[in-house]
C-alpha cells in the first residue's frame, strides 16, 4: 500500500492575516509561536500550526471591513 505524503503545515507570517479553522476566525499572527489576535484588536488566542491557512480575500476584505466600521463608530459612542 503507497504512503500519500501530507502537505506540509502552513507556515504564517508575523501581520498576515490567516484563517484558525479550530475556532473559524480570522485572526492576524503577532508572533512566530501562532499568537493570534482578532484583527480590531483584542483577547490574543494560541493557534495550533496544522489548525491555520492564509485567509482568503473574501475572509481578509471582511476582516478589514469590520475593523473599518469600528473605527467609524468609535466617535459616536
Amino acid at each position: 500500500m503507497a504512503h500519500t505524503p501530507q502537505p506540509a503545515p502552513y507556515a504564517a507570517r508575523k501581520g498576515e492575516l490567516v484563517w484558525d479553522s479550530a475556532l473559524d476566525r480570522v485572526g492576524e499572527v503577532t508572533d512566530d509561536r501562532y499568537r493570534l489576535r482578532p484583527p480590531d484588536g483584542g483577547a490574543e488566542w494560541h493557534a495550533e500550526r496544522c489548525t491555520i491557512r492564509p485567509a482568503t480575500r473574501v475572509e481578509a476584505l471582511r476582516a478589514r471591513v469590520a475593523v473599518a466600521n469600528a473605527e467609524s463608530r468609535k466617535g459616536r459612542e
